[in-house]
This record gives structure tokens, sequence and C-alpha cells, in this order.
């Protein structure tokens, strides 16, 4: 069973401050702790809400009205939730010492996940390609393939690692004909291919979340805020052809398995889709996310789109089904489908662990619940190197799809100073 606390939502609910003290050993790499407010950043001050002065505001809800003009859904006001991001493959040098370092505190460090789950992160060629557009690159003889994308980055994960790597690069020209090179590159080489870059004007965005009963605490929320998210992404990006689509997904033997309301430019409906899911099933700690996200995979993802997939999850897969698990994360990369993994409440390190694991392949980024909100239960702190910013999670994730979008990244707002 997954160990979820569950709160009273409304004006009951009590508020958590996470207050631990950090662990650290001395001849470690320079831990932030998982545990705490200093790995939230130690210049950005938590906020403590006492429910018995919470004001109508911080729990006023959106009323959505369905299709038969009869049944009204509640959520929660958006912009309550916290979260916290890290970019991996930015800082890859240190996730490769969170894979060989075991912490003696932690009995689930990532070591012992990287020796033994089919993911493979520790080999990476990182290519910087420039002046091209819908450039795929593969590495001869093999089936390991990723797409460059709006900041001109290309990631492979070769199962060897080696000195230089023969390698396929296709694009398309100006006049939107298709050109194939072969290259011998090493880690960290630039590769102009002479063209004019040019953004896509589509961009589609999948929301795949976890439905299971261990979510209830926080999934009207996780509503909420996604409501807001879809609308404010539209606002911010009127001229381009933006697609969503959402997926909600349990376990086997539940109720359902997968629920899909497909790629749509229909902003409303999809919104009026996603206020009428509810948490429930589950039962054991693992849920079907291979399932979901092989699902996911055979949708009708355009090739000339940015693409953009948002797991929210508090749970992997079932240890028989990780090796499916990766090879649809391939798939995906191979797609140009970048994977945002977001770490709700309940969480534990090997959730963690295929999570980051699977934002790193594909070139996406883990966003990761905190506790500075107050809502569901006990949110688990990644493992970061230096302190990183707490934002409230609809500017977050409307941040990143911006940025994956137009290929310029803004800097995060922390929630004390986003008003």
């Amino acid at each position: 069973m997954k160990a979820k606390i569950k709160y009273l939502l409304g004006a009951s609910m009590i508020f958590l401050l996470a207050s631990c003290a950090g662990k650290m050993e001395a001849d470690s790499p320079n831990y932030s702790s998982s545990k705490g407010e200093s790995s939230y950043g130690d210049y950005y001050e938590p906020r403590v809400t006492d429910p018995s002065t919470r004001t109508d505001e911080s729990t006023s809800t959106n009323t959505n009205k369905q299709d038969n003009g009869n049944t009204q859904v509640n959520l929660p006001r958006a912009g309550q939730l916290t979260a916290s991001v890290i970019d991996d493959n930015s800082n890859y040098t240190y996730w490769n010492e969170l894979l060989t370092y075991q912490d003696r505190y932690d009995s689930d460090g990532f070591k012992n996940f990287a020796n033994n789950y089919a993911f493979n992160t520790s080999n990476r060629l990182e290519l910087n390609i420039i002046n091209g557009n819908n450039v795929k690159v593969t590495i001869k003889d093999t089936q390991i393939q990723a797409y460059a994308d709006n900041f001109h980055k290309a990631y492979l994960f070769p199962e060897q690692k080696q000195n230089k790597y023969d390698v396929e690069i296709s694009y398309t020209d100006a006049a939107n004909q298709n050109h194939t090179i072969e290259r011998n590159v090493k880690d960290g080489d630039i590769i102009d291919l002479e063209q004019t870059f040019t953004t896509s004007s589509n961009l589609q965005v999948m929301f795949v979340i976890d439905a299971t009963g261990s979510m209830s605490d926080e999934i009207k929320y996780l509503q909420a805020e996604i409501d807001d998210i879809i609308t404010k992404v539209k606002d911010a990006n009127q001229t381009a052809n933006i697609e969503l689509s959402i997926m909600m997904y349990r376990d086997i033997s539940d109720e359902y398995l997968i629920r899909y309301s497909d790629f749509t430019t229909d902003v409303q409906s999809q919104k009026e889709f996603l206020a009428n899911q509810k948490a429930s099933g589950g039962g054991d700690f693992e849920e079907a996310v291979d399932q979901a996200l092989a699902a996911a995979m055979e949708k009708q993802w355009r090739e000339d789109a940015t693409k953009l997939l948002f797991l929210v999850a508090d749970a992997p897969a079932h240890d028989k089904d990780v090796e499916a698990w990766n090879t649809t994360v391939k798939n995906a990369a191979s797609k140009g489908i970048k994977i945002f993994s977001v770490g709700c409440s309940g969480i534990h390190k090997k959730t963690e662990y295929f999570f980051r694991c699977q934002s790193i392949i594909t070139g996406g980024q883990y966003i990761f619940l905190t506790d500075n909100s107050g809502i569901g239960g006990s949110h688990e702190i990644a493992n970061t190197e230096h302190s990183v910013a707490v934002e409230y999670l609809n500017s977050c994730i409307i941040r990143l799809i911006n940025g994956y979008f137009k290929g310029v990244m803004t800097n995060p707002v922390p929630y004390t100073m986003d008003n």
C-alpha cells in the first residue's frame, strides 16, 4: 500500500513546514539534504500558514460547468501548490556522482537502482546542433536516437562509452527537403548545418496523470493548477497552433487502466474532461505508469512540433515492468517527446530515481512538489548540488512550456515574490 497521509481539504487543512536538518557526509559529494528547508534555498523564506488565519481567498474554488449544463465541478483556487525543478542534463557531472555515491543513512540510494534496473544514464553524448530544423541524430548501428530541441541540444545515451561515435544526422532545409549526413563526433561537439533555424509554430502538450487513490490528497489541486496552465499557455502563445491532450491512468484490475482525451485545440473541452476525473483504486505501491506512457507514445504526435509530456505521479511501474518502461522512454526520445516528471507526495528515492532518469533521457526536467504550500502529504525533496528556487507549480510548468517552445528559458520566480 502507498503510505500517504490524508488531509482534510478546505479551511481545516493542517499545514506542515519541513524543518528537519539535512545530513551531509564530510567525504561525500556536496549533497543538499533530502529533508528540510535548506535544500529549497536559504534565500527563500518558507510560507507558514496558520489554518485559523486563512482567508476566504486561499480556499476559494473555480466552478467549471459541464456540457450538460447541470453538473458543476468545484476546484480549489489555482496557484497554491509549490514546486522546484531540476535540469540534470545541465548538471550532468553531479548526476553521475548521484549514481555512484551511496548515502550511508539511505539504503535506497541511487547507486543500488543504477546497478539493478534497466535505465542507463551513465553514458551520455551531448551534441550542440545549430542552424538546422527537425534535426534527428542516430548513433549508427543502434536504435539510440534523439531530436535536437529549440535550445539546439541533442542528448543520446549509448550503452557503451566511447571517445567518439559515428552518427547519422537528418534534417530539413529551407525548401523543406530532407538531408542526411554522417559525422564522427565526440561529447560536446558543435555541428553547424548552415541552414536558417526557425522554431515550429506547433506545440503539443500532454498531461499524463496518476489517478489512483493515493493521489486523492492533491488531485483536485493538481486539476486546478493544470486547468490554469492550459489557459495561460494558450493566452501567452496566441499565434501558435497549440494542441492539448490529457490521460488519466490507474493500475491493472482497477475500474479502468487508461482514460484519454485526445489532442485538440479545444481548451474548454480538455478542462471539462480534467475536472470530471477523481482519484481512486490502486492498492499496492506501484502503478501502471509503463502502460500509460506506452499508450501515450501511440497518440497523434506531430513530426514538426515541440512535443512536451508532463507525467504527474507518485509511484513507479512494477519491477517486472521497468525494462518495458525504459524501452518506452527511449522511444519517446526517438520521437522528440520531452518528458517532465512531476513527483507528488508520498514518493521515495526509488520513484525519484526513475522519474529523473526518464527526464534526463528525453531531455526534459524533474519537478517535485514541496511542503511549502502545506497541501497534501509530505514531499520528498530531491538531492541537489546547490539550493534551488521554490516556485508555484503553475508558474513553473508555464515557464518550462514557454521556454522549450520558444528556445529561451526565463529564471524561476520564488513563490514568495510571485503575486
